[in-house]
């Protein structure tokens, strides 16, 4: 790809610049959730300089990277296409993430899909019915939705997701 083909020699320059932080998120209690308590904000305030890497299918933690990050991320990709260089650092990032995992975890998968012993099965309509309103609210957007779908219905599924300033 032309376009991309441009970035290749900026990127190990980016990447250096970035502190990579895996697996980042705030879980909080429900009892306190919508509270308004500023702990996400403060959280992602303190990392948005870097590049944050996880895997969900959760649709209110990546509302969440949308409310606070510039280029969000979230996979398969499907329809979108890479075009810039925090993309192609996305892809890099991505890519050797994967490589630290079994084949197997990604074997019949769409790029960017990995089974997770993490994923909470029992939420899967309820992650549906949240993602539907936050597409109602353009908190995500439809092809995040179908991303979701798309985790929920493979069981056991997360979706890389991948935010950056």
């Amino acid at each position: 790809n032309e376009v991309l083909d441009k970035y290749f020699s900026q990127l190990e320059d980016y990447l250096s610049s970035k502190t990579i932080y895996s697996e980042i998120g705030i879980v909080v209690r429900p009892d306190l959730q919508g509270k308004g308590s500023g702990a996400t904000k403060e959280l992602y305030n303190l990392l948005s300089n870097g590049i944050i890497f996880a895997w969900t299918s959760n649709p209110l933690y990546l509302a969440q990277c949308y409310k606070y990050f510039n280029n969000v991320q979230y996979f398969p990709l499907f329809e979108d296409r890479i075009t810039t260089l925090e993309g192609l650092a996305n892809l890099s990032v991505l890519y050797g993430d994967l490589l630290t995992y079994k084949p197997d975890r990604t074997e019949n998968l769409e790029f960017g899909a990995l089974r997770s012993e993490y994923f909470v099965t029992e939420r899967g309509n309820e992650y549906l019915d949240l993602a539907k309103s936050l597409v109602e609210s353009k908190k995500i957007s439809q092809l995040d939705e179908k991303r979701i779908q798309y985790c929920i219905q493979q069981k056991g599924v997360q979706g890389a997701i991948i935010a950056t300033n």
